[in-house]
């Protein structure tokens, strides 16, 4: 369904592009990818589909369904606050450094977190719904996914912020060089927005729909009012400056609310561990980077920087911190457990006699 939904929304709207239909050729590839999707699942659908309505099922569907509802659309507000902010005061340049600040600090955010929170979701919704199945603590299991995404994204943002200023230079041209404070100030709020929809995606797997829905309508609220508050002190950089503050106040409620509720359970978390120590090393080892960015004049040099930046996190991390050379032991003793396991093959005497 998804595949035959991009190709239609590909195909209509590059037709519609070449016949001079501009900015409505995307909302033509968008409404017959809908149509399209929504057609085909219907024909391979296993029940009849019918039109019908219950008052009990309904009421329990709003029940349910308006926590999601009113944290999605929070969201959407608060990810167009640089169009719906900076677009009538500033124009569409400001939108445009806003954007491409916030998406170059985004890639790393969807890759690792989008799937740590799914995973999170369903695991801990498995732990929380019968003690017999509690086979592992759900404290233990949020504190060993929070230091994995919070060590790659550290790492990522450490090479992208330490090194920001050669890595425009060198592969995006200095014309996006105005969009470098907005480019830091995204990145420390990337690190927050990790944090914060890791928690409630666990929130919502332990069945604290509430609790997870108003952390996202405080973090909405909150950069929508900084943001123009600070707008007229800071220009078009408020709306980053905004996002880099709001977020870690809902972050840092949500969990203390889920260390409160873990503590209850003899489960505590070690942020120090998970969240510290990972900030810290890629604070320190970033900071140099960016000491010696100056110095970083092409590509050559600038892989070579990352590289070596990569291998003194890495070794300092796993020299200090306690959770990462657990999972490392763990993983080579099963690996070495299931190696004994299985006998060494030999190979088969293919001769006849």
């Amino acid at each position: 369904i998804s595949v035959v939904g991009g190709m239609l929304y590909a195909g209509v709207a590059v037709s519609l592009a070449w016949k001079g239909f501009g900015f409505w050729s995307l909302v033509g590839g968008m409404f017959t990818a809908s149509i399209g999707r929504t057609l085909l699942s219907a024909s391979l659908a296993r029940w009849p589909i019918g039109v019908g309505i219950e008052r009990e099922s309904l009421a329990a569907l709003w029940r349910g369904g308006r926590l999601c509802q009113r944290t999605d659309l929070f969201g959407f507000l608060r990810e167009h606050t640089p169009p719906l902010i900076a677009g009538p005061i500033f124009g569409p340049t400001a939108v445009g450094y806003l954007v491409w600040a916030r998406n170059l600090t985004y890639v790393s955010y969807h890759i690792f977190a989008s799937a740590l929170m799914r995973v999170g979701f369903s695991l801990v919704a498995r732990l929380s719904e019968s003690e017999e199945r509690r086979l592992l603590s759900i404290g233990r299991v949020l504190e060993g996914m929070t230091f994995a995404l919070m060590s790659l994204m550290t790492l990522l943002l450490m090479l992208l912020l330490g090194l920001a200023h050669p890595v425009i230079a060198v592969i995006y041209t200095e014309k996006w060089m105005p969009a470098l404070p907005a480019l830091y100030l995204f990145g420390i709020r990337m690190t927050g927005g990790a944090l914060l929809g890791l928690f409630a995606f666990f929130a919502n797997g332990m069945g604290l729909f509430s609790l997870a829905s108003r952390s996202v309508v405080l973090w909405a609220a909150l950069e929508v009012g900084v943001a123009l508050v600070l707008t007229p002190l800071l220009g078009f950089y408020s709306i980053a400056a905004a996002s880099a503050f709001a977020v870690w106040i809902p972050t840092f409620w949500l969990a203390q609310r889920l260390q409160a509720l873990l503590s209850a359970r003899a489960e505590p978390v070690r942020f120090w561990e998970a969240v510290g120590k990972p900030v810290l090393v890629g604070g320190i080892v970033g900071g140099v980077l960016h000491g010696v960015s100056p110095h970083v004049s092409d590509l050559v040099e600038l892989l070579m920087a990352a590289a070596l930046g990569t291998a003194v996190y890495a070794l300092a991390l796993g020299w200090w911190s306690d959770i990462l050379r657990q999972l490392v032991w763990n993983l080579w003793t099963r690996w070495w457990s299931s190696a004994k396991a299985f006998p060494p093959m030999t190979p088969r005497n293919s001769s006849m006699r």
